[in-house]
């Protein structure tokens, strides 16, 4: 029975050990991911839905991540050279930009509202941006987005909680 009893606490502590290992649960994530693609965007939007791209180039927000929300849901969490797409109905729509911190938690993140009209059939593009500690994002021109080509890759490593399938009025 010792020895039973014996063998079950070296697996418990084990176990608890990877809980500790890099910072602990508490800490940041040492993670790196490596499966971004070259960006191809897609120009081809539906008649009552608009393209819209989220850019986060170099380091012009301090941090590993930016989390991107849609409508008060989670879109993807941008990290420094990386863009992510997406169509959503025309209309107004709710986006909002915060970096990625364990301490700040969802409710404040969801209560912001920042209202985008979108026209139906047209692509918008927007950059993450830092003033005065405030994460924001800056409305880009076409020939802005241009010369980001070829310097950003699509981020796919996230999944989004943005409902795309929503059919659109």
């Amino acid at each position: 029975m010792k020895k039973f009893t014996g063998v079950v606490m070296l697996l418990c502590i084990a176990a608890l050990t990877g809980c500790v290992r890099n910072e602990g649960l508490h800490g940041y994530n040492n993670e790196s991911w490596k499966n971004k693609n070259i960006l191809k965007e897609s120009k081809e939007v539906e008649n009552n839905k608009a393209l819209v791209s989220f850019y986060r180039i170099d380091n012009q927000v301090e941090g590993k991540t930016i989390n991107i929300f849609v409508n008060k849901q989670y879109l993807t969490s941008l990290e420094p050279n990386a863009t992510k797409q997406i169509k959503l109905c025309s209309g107004n729509n709710n986006f909002t930009a915060y970096k990625t911190d364990v301490s700040e938690r969802y409710n404040t993140k969801l209560n912001e509202i920042d209202n985008k009209p979108l026209e139906p059939g047209k692509s918008y593009a927007f950059l993450v941006i830092e003033t005065n500690g405030t994460v924001s994002l800056k409305p880009l021109t076409e020939k802005e987005v241009n010369e980001f080509k070829g310097k950003v890759s699509t981020q796919i490593h996230t999944l989004p909680r943005v409902d795309v399938a929503q059919s659109c009025q």
